[in-house]
């Protein structure tokens, strides 16, 4: 197996969020709008009433859709604050009245919480995108050791044989050679950040430097693969939008048939929170 160097992808969190600040804004002044007209009509007009009513229910549901995304992309940033905004946010509206007369102040709390996201033409936002960096692109969640004692108590290694081990996203080495240590095991990783896979060949007897999604791998070369990938979403080269752990699952499993038969993947659960070749 060989890693090539990755080739740029462009991550969707920004984009999540100018579009939810777009919606968040147009849905203040539609509330105002339909809230109003519903008043106008109700008397002369029940039918008109009624729609307007039903349009009302649909802003408020475009915005609660909005928050939840907000909210969603927020934590990926690791913006607690302003992600704990969007929650209180949502439980607020979702158990508004809608035929209250108290649309001002929630309408100018909506708004005050969109001018905090980026703009659509907001391209680059030095808040958001270093976060992203330190979270995404380069950003290390080890696995807890707890954990892999945990994994270790399910896994039963066979007698006599020499069992592949291999982790897409090694970091440092030290969850798989937890779990290589002492059961005859060869221990083989793939990390992005170069001085992380220098620690790792240090732990693991093979380590190169890259992209796992741009590696070379053959076929059922692997015994156990122990997946911890980054949590996040981006925009893959050809273009969709894709949930970064599960393309980790689905590309070490159909693209990159890289296990034998019979074989296991381990999947980790986060806490709260030199290129060289192998063959």
């Amino acid at each position: 197996m060989s890693a090539l160097p990755e080739s740029a992808e462009r991550l969707f969190v920004l984009e999540k969020l100018s579009a939810a600040r777009k919606t968040l804004s147009k849905g203040c002044a539609e509330l105002l709008t339909n809230r109003s007209n519903v008043e106008k009509y109700r008397e002369g007009n029940l039918p008109r009433a009624q729609e307007c009513y039903l349009e009302l229910q649909r802003t408020q549901e475009r915005i609660l859709s909005a928050l939840r995304d907000a909210q969603l992309a927020l934590l990926e940033t690791d913006d607690d604050a302003l992600a704990s905004t969007a929650g209180k946010l949502y439980e607020g509206l979702s158990g508004f009245n809608l035929m209250s007369r108290a649309y001002k102040p929630v309408c100018g709390v909506l708004c005050s919480f969109a001018q905090k996201l980026p703009e659509a033409q907001d391209t680059v936002n030095a808040q958001v995108i270093g976060r992203l960096m330190n979270r995404v692109r380069m950003g290390y969640y080890p696995t807890d050791p707890d954990n892999i004692a945990h994994i270790l108590r399910g896994i039963q290694f066979p007698e006599g044989v020499t069992t592949n081990v291999f982790d897409p996203c090694c970091g440092c080495g030290k969850a798989l050679r937890q779990i290589a240590q002492g059961n005859n095991c060869f221990a083989y990783g793939v990390e992005l950040d170069e001085l992380r896979a220098d620690e790792a060949q240090t732990r693991l007897h093979r380590v190169c430097v890259g992209s796992f999604f741009r590696s070379r791998i053959s076929s059922e070369a692997f015994h156990l693969m122990l997946l911890n990938p980054h949590y996040l979403s981006v925009i893959t080269e050809g273009g969709s939008k894709t949930r970064h752990e599960k393309r980790f699952l689905r590309i070490s499993t159909t693209t990159f048939p890289c296990l034998r038969s019979g074989s296991c993947i381990t999947p980790c659960t986060r806490l709260p929170r030199r290129s060289s070749s192998i063959p």
